[in-house]
């Protein structure tokens, strides 16, 4: 895994390859078989968060990602999600609270 990130963490990016050998799965009769080949599996994803006024987060994200044998490890090519949610903290910081957590996937 190879990953880049700001030094407060907002904004992320990378990539990671893995190979898998013997990879156990069900064919389309429904029984356990076992991957006659090693399978390689590669994502690539970049992070984005913000927040504003203080206490109005957003954060958003993307991944691509792939494999050599789709019908054994089925990926989806392209994942998107993001988030809007409050962040504060209550209790003279003894607690910190996200609530409103709007997740799209």
């Amino acid at each position: 895994m190879l990953s880049i990130s700001t030094a407060d963490n907002r904004f992320s990016m990378g990539a990671f390859v893995q190979n898998t050998d013997n990879q156990l799965f069900f064919n389309s009769d429904a029984s356990p078989s076992q991957a006659p080949v090693a399978i390689q599996s590669m994502a690539c994803f970049i992070r984005k968060d913000m927040l504003f006024f203080r206490h109005l987060g957003l954060n958003a994200g993307y991944v691509y990602q792939a494999s050599t044998e789709e019908n054994v490890i089925s990926v989806p090519d392209h994942v998107l999600n993001g988030s809007l949610y409050y962040q504060g903290n209550l209790f003279k910081k003894a607690l910190n609270l996200q609530r409103g957590r709007l997740s799209l996937h």
